[in-house]
């Protein structure tokens, strides 16, 4: 903004908004901070165009930086195995809280729950029987069933 004289919002470009996030990043601000001034602009700017204020809509384009600290998503078959070695040896004792450990790994990386459903789950949600847990409240509001067959299979010392 002080690289180029301007006075009417009108005048402002692209290039100016580039501009301006590239001197963010320099800035060492986190790309998460950046994308949320950009959300907070854009908003503006729509306003803007819909009072026909302003007619460049190319501002809205600005792409926030990437995040590059990211975790991956899925774990490769290796890093799950190499993952499920170190949960193996940090809870080998036979104790309850380790067998306890050993079950919610087995449950959080075969039965696909959400730690929030995890952290919900009641004794009443368990058909051991049926190798079934009932899922209440879980994503969009929905209950649903899930098969724990793998999980048995794979968690031998858990019980």
């Amino acid at each position: 903004m002080t690289e180029r004289d301007w006075q009417p919002l009108a005048q402002l470009k692209r290039t100016d908004l580039v501009a301006y996030v590239n001197a963010r990043q320099e800035a060492e601000i986190q790309p998460r901070s950046i994308a949320a001034e950009l959300t907070v602009f854009r908003i503006f700017w729509r306003d803007l165009l819909n009072q026909e204020l302003v007619i460049n809509g190319a501002l809205l384009q600005v792409e926030a930086p990437l995040a590059g600290d990211h975790l991956p998503r899925y774990l490769t078959g290796s890093e799950f195995q190499r993952l499920e070695q170190l949960v193996l040896l940090e809870t080998q004792a036979d104790a309850a809280q380790d067998r306890f450990n050993r079950a919610w790994f087995y449950l959080l990386a075969h039965a696909g729950l959400r730690l929030s459903e995890a952290l919900n789950l009641r004794l009443a949600d368990c058909d051991l029987s049926g190798k079934r847990l009932r899922v209440q409240t879980g994503k969009g509001d929905r209950d649903r069933v899930i098969p724990i067959r793998s999980m048995f299979n794979s968690c031998q010392s858990c019980r």
